[in-house]
């Protein structure tokens, strides 16, 4: 990843407005982080300033362009955007970039990993598969490819805000644009 610094943030310590709470996930372009601010709990995803590509910045225009769509509950609503600098464990500054979005459940492939023999019932994969394919659609007619469908990059709702039954597509830094606006 060249000169890019991947930052570390710790339980209790500020990201702008928001606290963080627990760290979620990692993988080789960031962090995600259980984050709140007032009685809001979200998750904030993380990105070096200089990443290549940008995939922060493709995920807060897709979002965007998504909100208010007649299919939107299939997408998570973006809450911040933005740029902060921590102090890493050595004492050097990084300055990196996040997304602050609304929480969702268990992703595809979690849920699988779960369940006896590693698959869903038949009726639950019926149910999965067309919320998958009007997401896509959704997604599709504002002008995006995601470009990396695969069971992490979708999820089913809270069951604290009675979402078990929506499926949420998610991670859009490797969607594209495919239609102008002309």
């Amino acid at each position: 990843m060249g000169e890019e610094q991947l930052v570390t943030l710790q339980p209790g310590q500020r990201c702008n407005k928001w606290t963080i709470t627990k760290k979620l996930g990692a993988g080789a372009f960031g962090a995600v982080y259980l984050c709140t601010h007032g009685n809001l709990t979200a998750a904030l995803k993380t990105e070096p300033l200089n990443a290549n590509p940008p995939l922060l910045a493709m995920e807060a225009q897709v979002l965007q362009d998504l909100h208010g769509i007649k299919e939107g509950k299939h997408f998570t609503k973006c809450h911040d955007i933005g740029r902060d600098t921590q102090m890493d464990p050595s004492g050097r500054s990084v300055t990196f970039n996040y997304i602050v979005m609304a929480l969702v459940g268990k992703s595809l492939d979690k849920l699988i990993e779960e369940r006896p023999g590693r698959r869903f019932t038949p009726g639950t994969a019926i149910g999965i598969s067309v919320q998958m394919v009007n997401a896509i659609r959704a997604l599709n007619e504002i002008g995006y490819l995601h470009r990396d469908l695969k069971p992490a990059n979708a999820a089913i709702g809270r069951a604290d805000e009675n979402e078990l039954d929506v499926l949420y597509l998610l991670d859009f830094g490797m969607a594209r644009k495919f239609k102008r606006e002309d």
